[in-house]
């Protein structure tokens, strides 16, 4: 079960954070990896396997496609004189006299110009749905101008707090440059509402992985504060921690499966061996092995050598090349040791697999003509 990983406010205070760094990349190292499973199990580049039909890749296209294709819009919503009264006599208070929906509609709009909104939103969404968890940082560039950045969900992961519901307290990305000496320096991040630190690991590694052990010092001189207020990042995180395709896997294995299976039968019925009765072969299929003076050649338990006759196979070779094949008695035949498909059984099997990954995924089979007639 991946968790997320969950501490009190206090756990990521200044005071504290330098003794808990090693404890919080203990606890993301295991979520990282499993989104990594989970990312090659989406591009599949490094599967050796004889058939590969990346349904994972097909799912999250679709989806992405589906629910990225289009950014959010944003509209600031104007509140007419009834419901500022409304709010006033519940509330007590005045809402809306000080606050310009048009200056803030204005604010919105360019900050959206000059972010690339869709490719931003996009790309969470993919990140959603490839591996169950999407992240973007928010910050203010040297024209005071608010940017917002997607980080990948492979090497990003957020600290929430035990609230109800759990609000973010931080968040966490790392990267790694190759050292001189050949091995890896594993860089840390970490953004809290009150600070901005860099750590880097004291101790250079070849692999990353929970039982690496690392210890990792800050960068002092690296060090920032955060002044807006609030912890400016954005992060979603799925509850269970899935991908969309995670729950079909099996289902993607089991397709890949009966191609499989059908395309050895194919090959086994290609390679297939030829059955012949009521005709017996002049040369016998093995033979004794002889040096070249002519002398037989004994194992190590003095058993004479058998090797394969090559009279044996010219002659198999007569046979299979022949325009007729001659029996000596009526009960004689000749045919192919083949395997029988059931194509029938085989094309329902696999449709059936397919149907049902899709249907648990959420995603339409754009492929069906089917689903063009729905539409």
């Amino acid at each position: 079960m991946i968790e997320k990983i969950q501490y009190p406010d206090e756990f990521l205070k200044e005071e504290n954070i330098a003794s808990n760094i090693n404890i919080l990349w203990g606890k993301a190292i295991p979520i990282l990896q499993h989104r990594k499973q989970l990312y090659d199990r989406y591009t599949r580049k490094n599967d050796t396997s004889d058939v590969i039909v990346a349904l994972e890749f097909y799912i999250s296209t679709i989806a992405s496609g589906y629910f990225g294709g289009k950014e959010p819009q944003y509209k600031v919503k104007k509140i007419n004189e009834t419901q500022k009264g409304i709010i006033q006599k519940v509330f007590e208070k005045m809402f809306g006299d000080k606050n310009n929906p048009d200056e803030f509609q204005t604010i919105i709009d360019y900050i959206t110009k000059y972010n690339d909104n869709g490719s931003f939103f996009y790309d969470c969404v993919k990140d959603y749905i490839n591996t169950g968890a999407c992240y973007g940082l928010v910050y203010e560039n040297k024209d005071n101008e608010v940017v917002y950045a997607h980080t990948s969900s492979l090497t990003t992961v957020a600290i929430w707090n035990y609230q109800t519901p759990s609000q973010k307290i931080g968040l966490l990305r790392y990267w790694t440059e190759n050292s001189n000496n050949g091995g890896l320096t594993i860089h840390l991040e970490l953004i809290t509402k009150d600070y901005k630190k860099h750590y880097i690991s004291g101790i250079e590694t070849t692999t990353i992985n929970k039982d690496t052990e690392i210890k990792f010092k800050e960068q002092e001189s690296e060090s920032k504060s955060i002044l807006w207020n609030d912890l400016p990042v954005f992060a979603v995180e799925n509850p269970d921690g899935l991908a969309l395709f995670e729950n079909v896997i099996t289902l993607i294995k089991k397709h890949e499966q009966v191609i499989k299976n059908n395309a050895n039968i194919f090959q086994y019925n290609d390679e297939a061996k030829l059955k012949v009765t009521g005709y017996e072969p002049n040369e016998p299929i093995l033979i004794q092995l002889k040096d070249e003076e002519g002398n037989i050649k004994y194992d190590e338990n003095q058993n004479p050598i058998m090797v394969q006759n090559p009279n044996r196979i010219k002659e198999e070779k007569t046979v299979l090349n022949a325009k007729v094949f001659y029996t000596p008695d009526g009960t004689g035949d000749i045919d192919w040791v083949i395997k029988n498909i059931n194509d029938t059984a085989s094309e329902n099997h696999k449709k059936t697999c397919l149907d049902l990954a899709l249907m648990i995924s959420g995603v339409p089979n754009v492929t069906d003509q089917r689903f063009y007639k729905r539409r």
